[in-house]
């Protein structure tokens, strides 16, 4: 998990932005429910498809 905060943009500050950088309201939650789901059986792939439909689902 660390590698992937360390790779991820700095862009956008946790938990959803400050400013006018921010994350659609409700990202915390689902980014939560989806990591939670590495520990369940999840691909990063299907974590990371998962989080790009949430998002696609709420511009």
């Amino acid at each position: 998990m660390q590698g992937l905060l360390d790779a991820a943009p700095k862009q956008v500050p946790h938990p959803e932005g400050l400013g006018s950088v921010r994350l659609p309201a409700g990202f915390n939650t689902e980014w939560n429910k989806q990591v939670q789901g590495l520990y369940t059986g999840k691909s990063p792939a299907d974590v990371a498809a998962g989080i790009d439909s949430w998002m696609a689902s709420h511009r």
